[in-house]
C-alpha cells in the first residue's frame, strides 16, 4: 500500500483524510505525544496529564478520571483526543494495525483496563495495537519502528516482528 504522511498533524486534518477523502488504512503509525489525560468531571473536557484545573471550565481536576489520549497539534497547544474517539476513527477507516510511538500509549487507565489507549483501541475493534508503556525517546521509537517494519516485511508476522523489534 502507498505510504501517506499527514503534514500539519491536527485531528481535523486527520479526520478530513479519513471521512472526506475516504482514506482506507491498512495500518497507522502515530509518532507524537500520548498520556493518561485527565477528564474533567464538570464539563467532560480532556486536559493534559499535568493540568491542575480544567482548561475549559476552570474546575479542579483533583480526582479526575485518567484516560488514554493522544496529543494532536492545535496551534501552539495540544488537542488531546480520547481513546474512544480515536478508536472509532480507526475502526471506520478499517485499520488492521496501530503502531503508537507515543509515551504511555500502552498504559491502562485508573478506573478500567480499557480506558488506556492501546487496550481501548483493541476494544474499539482495531485488531492489532502496539504501544509504549512508559516514556520513550524519539531515537528509541524510530529504531523500534525501523526494526518492526523490516521484520514485518520479511515475514508478514506481526508477533514475530514485535519480538524482534523489542530486542
Amino acid at each position: 500500500q502507498p505510504l501517506e504522511t499527514l503534514q500539519g498533524a491536527t485531528f481535523d486534518s486527520f479526520m478530513r483524510r479519513i471521512l472526506i477523502d475516504r482514506l482506507k488504512l491498512w495500518a497507522l503509525q502515530f509518532d507524537g505525544h500520548g498520556s493518561l489525560a485527565a477528564r474533567c468531571g464538570a464539563c467532560d473536557s480532556l486536559n493534559g496529564p499535568e493540568a491542575m484545573a480544567c482548561w475549559n471550565c476552570g474546575k479542579s481536576l483533583a480526582g479526575a478520571a485518567k484516560i488514554g489520549a493522544l496529543a494532536f497539534e492545535k496551534g501552539a497547544d495540544a488537542q488531546w483526543i480520547a481513546t474512544a474517539e480515536f478508536g472509532s476513527v480507526l475502526y471506520n477507516a478499517q485499520a488492521r494495525l496501530a503502531l503508537l510511538l507515543a509515551c504511555e500509549s500502552a498504559r491502562v487507565g485508573t478506573h478500567l483496563v480499557f480506558s488506556g489507549l492501546a487496550p481501548g483501541l483493541l476494544l474499539a475493534g482495531v485488531p492489532a495495537v502496539i504501544g509504549m508503556q512508559y516514556p520513550v525517546l524519539d531515537t528509541f521509537a524510530n529504531s523500534f519502528a525501523n526494526e518492526f517494519y523490516a521484520a514485518l516485511i520479511k515475514d508478514s508476522d506481526i508477533l514475530a516482528a514485535l519480538r524482534l523489534a523489542r530486542r
